[in-house]
């Protein structure tokens, strides 16, 4: 069984590793193995990781160790900023493709309090300049955002306590999200059906192209297939060459999903 995934986002020094070790604990009172990803545990320097040069890698490592995870009988916390709601939408698809559940976690402060914890804290420290530009570019969870839901706001500014019997029924017994053809890893299809495939279909278009040629509409026969082709008007070349690749790449597609290609004879 996959285990869910709650995702925490705040701003820089807003309460979220505090209210991350408060949700693990109360898991793990209920029998549950819990997991939190946070910079160490992808060895990255947490200030650093956010300097806009290295932002990008910063998500890529995030989402490879979560996507991993996921396969595994442990929930899964994630402890950062996650500040870019295309990061949590990327985080839901994770949840989606592995047909679990998912939660997000908002520590909601000013920025003036954070900052304040901020210049409090004895290391680890933003400096100004790029605490406020990630306070700035902070992108807001909204519960009416699919991958922002369901969403658990904290008030840590006030120092709200954290919902923890809500979170961990929302993960526990909460709606299991259904995968998608776009969130499910394809499998390849085999190199010779593919190869087999362009072959027919080349063999299909150079029939009704002959077709045309001498001028027989109607029903035309195309080789290795028992159904004929209406023809209603006269097609040409470019025509069938882009009816052409927009079928194989959906057969292709089809194909991944599936456990295995169709018989390529039954193409046509």
């Amino acid at each position: 069984r996959r285990m869910p995934l709650v995702v925490l986002t705040g701003l820089p020094c807003s309460g979220k590793t505090r209210r991350a070790t408060e949700i693990a604990d109360h898991l793990r009172s209920k029998g549950c193995d819990v997991h939190i990803v946070n910079m160490e545990s992808v060895h990255m320097d947490g200030i650093r990781a956010y300097h806009v040069s290295q932002e990008k890698n910063t998500r890529a490592c995030l989402r490879a160790v979560v996507d991993r995870l996921l396969t595994g009988d442990r929930v899964v916390i994630v402890d950062s900023l996650n500040f870019v709601k295309g990061f949590r939408y990327e985080l839901y698809c994770l949840a989606r493709a592995a047909a679990t559940r998912h939660c997000v976690v908002h520590c909601d402060t000013t920025a003036e309090c954070a900052w304040e914890w901020n210049e409090n804290r004895t290391q680890g420290c933003y400096d100004h300049e790029g605490f406020w530009d990630l306070a700035r570019r902070y992108e807001r969870p909204d519960a009416n955002n699919r991958w922002d839901a369901p969403l658990f706001t904290i008030h840590t500014g006030d120092d709200e306590e954290t919902p923890l019997d809500l979170i961990s029924q929302a993960v526990l017994e909460g709606k299991t999200l259904a995968p998608t053809r776009a969130t499910v890893s394809q499998r390849p299809v085999n190199v010779n059906y593919t190869y087999d495939m362009d072959q027919v279909t080349q063999e299909i278009v150079t029939a009704l192209v002959e077709a045309v040629k001498m001028g027989r509409l109607g029903e035309v026969t195309v080789p290795r297939s028992t159904t004929k082709v209406r023809l209603a008007r006269p097609v040409t070349l470019p025509e069938l060459r882009r009816l052409r690749s927009q079928f194989t790449h959906m057969v292709k597609v089809q194909a991944g999903a599936r456990s295995g290609p169709p018989d390529v004879g039954q193409v046509g």
